[in-house]
């Protein structure tokens, strides 16, 4: 079980964000969420087990098209998880250091997804955690069901002793900035990015 209490302190990059000090995860100091068994409502936060490999990657999939059509207006059709993902996927569900997350609605079919990892940072001898994909299928928004998902990675970061949480986002993205900043997180880097050609 991991015990939902406050993180001391949280930095996330976004077009980038900042957490100062994040919500309240649960107004139930009492309650305690299972990265296994987190249950509210008719959804659920689960880790993903293999068998959910295919599942994950066509939501990833989606994911990046949902990306590309905010991005550019367009609809799009991405295959690169499906595509490069599987031998990735197997490597993580074994790293006790990354995170995958997933929601589920009251027919076990997955709706959402948070994925992190831990990097400990040697100049403070912390550990911060990266989120790398959050997402929420769009018949499954609203109810309060991305926060349960990202409350929950916020367990697993206070179970790891996570001092702080950097996620960024593309700045075309305005729903997911509004998200952000309503749990907490406060814009404060900029991303540098240098692309390696093979």
């Amino acid at each position: 079980m991991v015990n939902c209490t406050r993180l001391e302190s949280v930095t996330v990059f976004g077009p980038r964000v900042r957490i100062p000090s994040p919500p309240q995860i649960l107004s139930q100091p009492e309650t305690h969420l299972s990265l296994r068994d987190a249950k509210i409502k008719t959804m659920k936060v689960r880790s993903a087990t293999e068998s959910d490999k295919s599942a994950v990657l066509e939501l990833l999939d989606e994911f990046r098209s949902d990306c590309i059509e905010q991005i550019t207006g367009k609809p799009a059709e991405s295959q690169t998880a499906r595509e490069g993902g599987a031998e990735i996927f197997e490597k993580l569900l074994s790293d006790s250091d990354y995170c995958i997350l997933l929601l589920t609605d009251s027919d076990s079919k997955i709706v959402g997804i948070i994925t992190g990892y831990l990097c400990p940072m040697l100049r403070s001898g912390e550990v911060r955690a990266e989120v790398e994909e959050f997402f929420v299928k769009k018949n499954s928004r609203g109810h309060d069901n991305a926060k349960m998902l990202m409350d929950v990675f916020f367990s697993w970061c206070q179970s790891k002793k996570v001092t702080k949480v950097n996620l960024e986002s593309d700045n075309e993205l305005s729903r997911a900035h509004n998200f952000y900043s309503k749990y907490g997180f406060e814009t404060n880097a900029t991303r540098f990015i240098k692309k390696l050609e093979y």
